[in-house]
């Protein structure tokens, strides 16, 4: 190795060389107030018209003894112009003397604002004319043996100045990246180890429903692994059958980040992989979750600044708990067990959109999480230098505090530290940036306690990020000699001892437009979760442990009712007959419902309970399916009566058929509620990125409960009189009865509509009622028809009939022939009444009868056959007349 040069004479050395490359053009000058140890300010500044542009194609990261004996470098210069660039030449350099010590003054030269002299020349390659819009790739290197890499005696990183100028002395571009030389253990290095930790949480970017399957569970056609009888949904039999329910119906479609680490982890034993538990099935080959994420990698930091929203959604600490997120994962075994098997039981809390305030903290630690990842805002003490493991204490308790190094997290994640660091656009570039600063925590000499903290890294990979090198970044990492793996358990174990205390902000540092977001998508789900409540609770009939004594007591009174109202009906008959015929009757009789209530207490009762007990079994299929609040009608009322009128009830096959098994309301009740809740605990999701998908996900499902039960549209009436039917189909697909009532609103004062009681619909049928129109002039309107739950409120979307009449032109006729009628009726009437009379007092005092009579006496005596023809012409005549009053 080349003997260094005295104090003094390097001083020389370098004037010397100083004012040789100003007589070349290519001079960098020193300015007077920095020293030729300390840096140098660029003569010419490359152009920023970025009508060149550079990326490091390829890079040696480590160098030395333990690394590679020579460093090489391949670029890719682009001439982004509209002319062509003349020939030009590659220089790259470094200053052998200069090892960084912290990550401030690393970053600096990441993004060139950090005066180094890089001087030392490793290597200097001619650049060809470029046209425009095209590119040339340019390859230098140098061997560790040759100046100036040989001056490099100490472990550590080391500037790399890659700069690209045109033969005019015009430069053109600069690169600013690191090596880092590595030689080993060796006797005079007593350099400790760097600790690091990489996790990435597998967690979904989006969600798909599977709508097969959703409406299986909306229409109950094939109930999944749930536990006989009526026990209640929330025993662990069935919690499980409702999470697996869950997961065969939401899908997640993995963030491209957590994909990546999916793929990766098996190759690279030292990737802990921290998961959501509804994503375990994602998990592929030998890739094991060594802990689990809350429930759909649930936001704290969002969650906190709302929770009360959040809580009218349907969503609480114990939806987004350890407990819970426990039970998702058992429930999940089934399909991952080989994971499963191998998982720890380990539980945290992932930072989301905001910073971890006392608030979130204290969310998180109610429900069950006592460690909490921090990717910014928690780094650490007062003078924000960087620990790995923190604590705090909040109203809960102690809490430990996980802060990933940003820098190392954004670079393994596939993104450069900053807009500037244009370096770090490549691959090579991150690579070598990365290995560089996980040297910081073995450097022996250093200059502030800064890289004391760097002893322990953690580092965390964004899922949302590309990451599509990944894997070639963690295979470049295991080459670096200096740096210890330690598991994410370790790391959480680090944190339980911590001695530091961590930064809490007092605000969130979540943006107005976020929180004006997410307090949105919470109401949204508060009025989805609001109206799926209120269909189990105001539209469904009854739960199946009560059902079938309910709708039994219901189709018997039915049956009573109708089979007395018939057996009544006849008994009126029969005695509106008797009444008619009998001389001895009253001249108005009492009505049927008098009648029939007349009869219970009389000698006719036992006739008539007979009658009720014999009619019931050719009653009961026709009334099984009456509306419990509608009493049958006792009398014909025709199109008049506002009664509702049941069509015939569905057969009894078709009402079990939606009672699979034991299945009840509560357990659909419960796998609805936990489908809602999962669709709104996903719009929580940290690393979610479907444009309000969830939440219209949540509102569907609520809709489409709804819709279970609607009216079909009816046909447009055309009214012929002053009144007139409306028949409406009401179809209930939901598993279970229901019990509605329709309400019927006219568009206009000229027509008046009449609603139904409460109707009582059977599960998977149909049933008609009948409303009522009445029309008080002609014209054309329409009547909106809702369906209404037991407290009068709308259920599903309205209706529109349409109905006309020409009710003037057809009134005014009916009435004359109204009119006409009576007229006539009285005038027979008075006639039937007023010649049977006059035609008696005429037979008296009539001259021709008196004759007669005289000449019948007088033929009598003188001639017996005229006697006998006279009295049969009187009884003749009196015959003819009495034929003729009758039928006046």
């Amino acid at each position: 190795m080349k003997r260094k040069l005295l104090p003094f004479t390097a001083v020389i050395s370098c004037l010397a060389l100083v004012m040789f490359i100003a007589t070349l053009g290519t001079l960098t000058v020193l300015p007077p107030s920095v020293g030729a140890q300390d840096g140098i300010a660029y003569a010419d500044e490359p152009s920023a018209d970025h009508s060149v542009s550079m990326s490091i194609s390829s890079q040696t990261p480590i160098i030395g003894s333990a690394g590679s004996s020579t460093y090489s470098l391949t670029v890719s210069i682009t001439n982004n112009s509209q002319s062509a660039i003349t020939t030009g030449t590659l220089r790259v350099s470094t200053n052998p003397d200069m090892t960084f010590s912290t990550t401030s003054d690393m970053q600096q030269w990441a993004e060139g604002s950090l005066d180094i002299w890089a001087s030392g020349v490793i290597d200097r390659q001619e650049v060809a004319s470029i046209p425009p819009g095209s590119s040339v790739s340019v390859s230098a290197s140098g061997s560790i043996d040759d100046f100036p890499l040989n001056e490099i005696t100490t472990f550590g990183a080391r500037p790399i100045l890659v700069r690209y100028t045109t033969d005019d002395g015009t430069v053109q571009v600069d690169e600013h990246t690191f090596v880092t030389f590595d030689n080993g253990s060796s006797s005079t290095d007593s350099r400790t180890n760097t600790h690091v930790t990489i996790a990435a949480p597998v967690v979904a970017k989006s969600w798909t429903t599977d709508t097969s399957k959703l409406n299986d569970v909306l229409m109950q056609k094939e109930p999944d692994d749930v536990s006989s009888g009526s026990a209640a949904a929330t025993q662990p039999s069935q919690t499980g059958g409702i999470n697996r329910m869950v997961a065969s119906v939401i899908s997640a479609n993995l963030a491209t980040g957590a994909q990546a680490a999916v793929e990766a982890a098996p190759s690279h034993s030292f990737l802990s992989l921290v998961a959501d538990p509804y994503c375990l099935s994602a998990l592929a080959g030998s890739a094991v979750a060594t802990s689990l994420l809350p429930p759909a990698d649930a936001d704290f930091t969002v969650y906190a600044q709302s929770d009360a929203d959040w809580g009218a959604a349907g969503i609480t600490t114990n939806s987004l708990s350890e407990a819970h997120a426990s039970s998702i994962a058992t429930a999940s075994s089934s399909a991952t067990s080989p994971q499963a098997a191998s998982r720890t039981s380990r539980f945290v809390a992932w930072q989301g959109k905001g910073n971890w305030t006392a608030a979130a903290l204290t969310a998180a630690q109610q429900a069950g999480y006592t460690t909490v990842v921090s990717l910014h805002g928690n780094t650490g003490t007062a003078t924000s230098t960087y620990h790995a493991v923190t604590h705090t204490i909040t109203d809960q308790g102690s809490v430990g505090i996980l802060n990933a190094e940003s820098t190392l997290s954004s670079l393994t994640s596939g993104n450069a530290s900053s807009s500037a660091a244009t370096a770090e656009n490549s691959t090579a570039g991150r690579i070598s940036r990365i290995i560089a600063q996980t040297s910081l925590g073995s450097v022996t000499q250093v200059s502030d306690s800064n890289s004391e903290a760097y002893s322990r890294l953690f580092i965390a990979i964004d899922p949302s990020s590309n990451c599509s090198d990944l894997d070639t970044v963690l295979s470049s990492l295991e080459s670096a000699h200096w740096v210890s793996w330690d598991s994410f358990d370790t790391l959480i174990n680090a944190a339980k001892n911590a001695q530091n205390d961590a930064i809490v902000p007092a605000d969130s540092g979540i943006s107005p437009e976020t929180s004006n977001a997410t307090l949105a998508a919470a109401q949204s789900l508060a009025a989805s979760h609001t109206e799926l409540t209120r269909f189990f609770t105001s539209v469904l009939a009854a739960s199946d442990e009560s059902d079938s004594s309910t709708t039994s007591s219901s189709s018997s009174a039915a049956s009573a009712t109708a089979s007395a109202s018939a057996s009544a009906s006849a008994t009126a008959s029969t005695s509106a007959s008797a009444s008619a015929s009998s001389p001895a009757a009253p001249s108005s009789s009492p009505s049927a419902t008098d009648d029939a209530a007349g009869m219970d207490s009389t000698s006719g009762n036992s006739s008539n309970s007979a009658s009720a007990t014999d009619s019931t079994s050719s009653a009961d299929s026709a009334n099984s399916t009456a509306p419990t609040g509608a009493t049958p009608s006792t009398t014909s009322t025709g199109s008049d009566s506002p009664t509702a009128s049941a069509a015939p009830s569905p057969s009894p096959t078709a009402t079990e058929s939606g009672r699979r098994g034991n299945l009840d309301s509560t357990l659909w009740q419960a796998q609805l509620e936990a489908l809602h809740t999962a669709y709104a605990v996903r719009t929580l999701g940290a690393a979610l990125n479907d444009n309000g998908g969830t939440v219209n996900d949540a509102m569907g499902l609520a809709d489409n409960v709804l819709k279970l039960v609607h009216l079909q549209q009816p046909n447009s009436v055309v009214m012929m009189s002053s009144t007139a039917s409306l028949p409406v189909t009401i179809t209930n697909n939901a598993p279970f009865d229901v019990q509605v009532s329709v309400s019927a609103r006219s568009g206009a004062a000229s027509l008046a509509a009449s609603g139904t009681d409460s109707v009582t619909i059977p599960a998977h049928s149909e049933q008609q009622v009948t409303l009522t129109l009445q029309a008080y002039s002609s014209g054309s309107t329409y009547v909106d028809l809702q369906l209404q739950d037991c407290h009068g409120d709308a259920v599903g979307g309205s209706i529109i009939v349409n109905v006309s009449n020409s009710l003037r032109l057809n009134d005014a006729l009916g009435n004359a022939i109204i009119a006409i009628a009576a007229i006539l009726a009285i005038g027979g009437l008075w006639r039937q009444f007023h010649r049977k009379p006059l035609q008696s007092e005429e037979a008296v005092s009539s001259p021709a009868t008196t004759s007669g009579g005289t000449s019948g006496s007088g033929g009598n005596n003188g001639d017996g056959s005229n006697d006998t023809d006279g009295n049969a012409d009187g009884n003749s005549n009196e015959t003819r007349d009495a034929e003729k009053g009758a039928d006046a």
